[in-house]
């Protein structure tokens, strides 16, 4: 497995910037959207990553755990994972 690629800025400072994050309670700080970019603090991940992200979410589509047009609800299942 490679490494990641190097993220740019910090976690706190991009959430900041997009001001959806609340850092302190660990909650949304408004509705909408968020890119994923402020999520990862990266943009680019190996190809090895998303390939097995993508297996992943492919199998959770065809297995019914997320519905197939919200793929990112994936996200939420890995998320419950360590929560």
């Amino acid at each position: 497995m490679t490494s990641a690629p190097a993220g740019h800025g910090s976690i706190s400072s991009l959430s900041c910037i997009e001001g959806w994050f609340d850092a302190a309670t660990g909650e949304p700080s408004r509705a909408g959207t968020a890119p994923l970019e402020t999520v990862f603090v990266v943009r680019d991940v190996p190809v090895e990553t998303a390939a097995v992200v993508r297996a992943a979410i492919d199998r959770m589509v065809q297995d019914g755990v997320v519905p197939a047009d919200e793929p990112w609800r994936a996200l939420e299942v890995l998320a419950g994972l360590v929560v």
